[in-house]
């Protein structure tokens, strides 16, 4: 018995115990590989984020002066700008009564306009009536000479008939 069954299971006890120990020795080590990796991924991000925090305040450093100088310019300039701004105001108001002026040509153009739309509206009126008195005397016309036509027709046959 003890060849037949103890042995037999406590042989597959004895791997199983190891297959697992193995497991359990083989996943510690990677977390333990897991964790240095991490910790060395730390340790650089650490080292990174020190080196750009060295060059931003260089960099601050160096645009604090730009900006120092910019600014000195920017005052420069609008102190130019004011300078024109006052220089302007007189042309402006030039222009500004210029402008006055010239809404009151436009007015008493625009008054023109409608009296010559007036005019112009009666003058058609007036060629539509000639037109159609025109187109009347060219009617009594033609019926004066159809007319006309028709007597001499007569005549010439009243004459042969007499002949």
């Amino acid at each position: 018995m003890w060849n037949t069954t103890i042995l037999p299971i406590l042989t597959s006890l004895i791997a199983t115990g190891l297959g697992i120990f193995f497991v359990w020795l083989f996943n510690r080590k990677r977390q333990s590989d897991e964790r240095a990796n991490q910790m060395s991924h730390i340790l650089n991000e650490i080292s990174d984020i020190r080196n750009k925090i060295a060059n931003g305040l260089e960099r601050s450093a160096l645009e604090t002066a730009k900006n120092e100088k910019l600014w000195e310019d920017v005052k420069e300039d609008i102190q130019e700008i004011k300078d024109q701004v006052a220089e302007n105001k007189a042309l402006i108001q030039k222009t500004n009564e210029q402008v006055a002026k010239n809404k009151a040509m436009i007015h008493i153009i625009n008054e023109q306009v409608s009296e010559n739309k007036a005019l112009i509206q009666k003058i058609d009126k007036q060629v539509s009536e000639n037109t159609n008195s025109i187109e009347n005397l060219i009617n009594i016309i033609e019926d004066l000479q159809s007319v006309t036509t028709g007597m001499q027709n007569i005549m010439r046959d009243s004459i042969s008939s007499k002949s």
